[in-house]
């Protein structure tokens, strides 16, 4: 996650080829996450579908 203020910058600077260079050279204090989910891709409708079941499957248990 990142401050909004930052998306402008993120999109419009060309001197990053990827979100990681970005990351790289400003800082940002890394935060620990105890949920696989942070994990997961939403790429596709088949991603998707996976996070979706996933977290279906971690309500039902609390």
């Amino acid at each position: 996650m990142c401050n909004s203020n930052l998306i402008h910058k993120i999109i419009n600077d060309s001197n990053y080829k990827s979100l990681k260079d970005f990351i790289n050279e400003n800082s940002f204090t890394a935060v620990e996450v105890d949920d696989q989910g942070i994990l997961m891709d939403l790429d596709t409708m088949e991603d998707y579908e996976k996070t979706l079941k996933y977290y279906k499957m971690i309500h039902m248990l609390y």
